[in-house]
């Protein structure tokens, strides 16, 4: 049934089915929002049916939208399947995360010859709707950052656990003394803004780590991690990254790590996310296991 709807029909209304909105489907495609009305108007004179009912919630989709979205997953894991060993070496890697690990990757990479693909690397997402989008139309190939919510289509793995720790430059009047709680009432601050998902096991260490992180003392704010981390790297800022970042960043930089006050110990885990395809991809695996040597506890 709908044979003849072309595949381009039916990955906009995949799209549009996931993101329930015709202007972020529109981005996805890299088009205008005419044009994807364009595309479900053919879809609509092929099927005969509205397929979308526009809601405050969004466009939800009918059972015949539902199917064309199933047919569309299933061509383009045959398409994918089929192609995956003459194309894949043609291809670009895209890897969405933050600068930081960025930087971390670039560098290790660089230090190889000859690497067979080009890396490249898309704007850090700060919705986790968007980051699974990406993932899940194959704009981005690997998702390093903190947990996405289960999905069918994409494989979650582990990149690094542990808990966090203060940057600070090495000149920093700070730095030659145990950092405490008073000093972090009273110190300037950058933030990174990106969401990270603190793990916790006491409901009133969550309490107090969120009043302390409230009341910093702000002077810069940015979702941009490098930049932020050069921040502190030159002037007297501090800033709380997750220990297996820090950990490399001080080997980078002219900065050190200080622990934490109690009240401020709090975990973070990060994965790395990719399409089901990815595992047979060879030189995706290889990237990935690349990133996992980045962040061993010997590096």
């Amino acid at each position: 049934m709908f044979d003849s709807i072309d595949i381009k029909v039916l990955r906009a209304v995949y799209l549009l089915m996931t993101c329930k909105s015709v202007k972020k489907t529109a981005q996805l495609l890299d088009v205008t929002p005419g044009a994807v009305s364009y595309l479900l108007n053919k879809a609509r004179k092929e099927t005969g049916s509205v397929l979308f009912l526009r809601t405050k919630a969004g466009m939800i989709p009918n059972d015949i939208a539902n199917e064309l979205g199933q047919r569309y997953l299933s061509l383009s894991r045959h398409l994918s399947d089929s192609h995956q060993t003459d194309s894949s070496s043609d291809r670009k890697i895209s890897i969405c995360t933050d600068s930081i690990v960025e930087f971390l990757i670039s560098k290790k990479v660089s230090e190889r010859k000859n690497y067979p693909r080009q890396i490249s690397f898309l704007p850090s997402e700060m919705d986790d709707e968007n980051r699974l989008l990406g993932l899940r139309c194959k704009k981005v190939d690997i998702d390093a950052g903190t947990r996405l919510p289960p999905d069918s289509h994409i494989v979650q793995s582990l990149l690094f656990s542990g808990g966090m720790k203060i940057l600070m430059a090495k000149d920093n009047p700070l730095a030659n003394d145990e950092f405490t709680l008073k000093q972090w009432k009273t110190c300037r601050h950058v933030h990174w803004s990106r969401k990270i998902n603190y793990l916790y096991d006491d409901k009133k260490q969550a309490g107090r780590f969120n009043n302390l992180m409230d009341k910093r003392k702000v002077r810069v704010m940015s979702g941009d991690s490098l930049n932020m981390v050069m921040a502190c790297a030159f002037s007297d800022h501090i800033i709380l990254m997750p220990e297996s970042l820090s950990r490399l960043i001080v080997k980078r930089l002219p900065m050190i790590e200080h622990s934490p006050p109690p009240e401020l110990n709090m975990h973070v885990n990060y994965y790395l996310h990719y399409n089901h395809n990815a595992a047979n991809d060879e030189q995706l695996q290889d990237i990935m296991k690349t990133l996992r040597n980045i962040f061993k506890p010997d590096e």
